[in-house]
């Protein structure tokens, strides 16, 4: 079977006429190969020609011949400080909210200082380094 590559369409199969207006053909390897790499998280994109393509998470054409030697095309993820301070801040609220506020304690003032320094941050008014969390304590004030 032969395909054919649209921008507007994607991929269709090529009439017995031959490749329809608009249309760029794609061999069946070809075809094959851009979906191999789309099962590893590749993105399949027209190149500049209207030929499909595959990109990786970083926007690299990639080499369809080498998709069986790869073992995925994702985008590194590289948490940001936000990304942090957000899964902090759920730890953090988590630990203060089953040791103080559970049992009727304050929360000491060490910990609401944390507590507002990781929401600051998660929210994106404060973008520099949290400090280490307070010591877990039994002291309740």
């Amino acid at each position: 079977m032969t395909w054919q590559f649209s921008k507007a369409t994607g991929f269709s199969k090529q009439p017995k006429t031959g490749v329809s207006a608009g249309c760029v053909a794609v061999s069946d390897a070809d075809y094959a190969g851009l979906f191999a790499a789309q099962s590893k998280r590749a993105r399949i994109t027209p190149a500049a020609d209207g030929s499909p393509q595959a990109v990786d998470g970083e926007g690299a054409v990639i080499d369809i011949s080498t998709i069986a030697t790869a073992g995925t095309y994702a985008k590194p993820y590289t948490p940001t400080l936000a990304d942090k301070a957000i899964t902090a801040l759920a730890s953090a609220k988590a630990y203060t909210q089953s040791e103080y506020t559970d049992f009727g304690d304050a929360i000491p003032d060490a910990w609401k200082t944390y507590l507002k320094a990781l929401r600051d941050i998660a929210n994106g008014t404060d973008r520099t380094a949290v400090r280490a969390a307070p010591a877990a304590s039994h002291d309740k004030n």
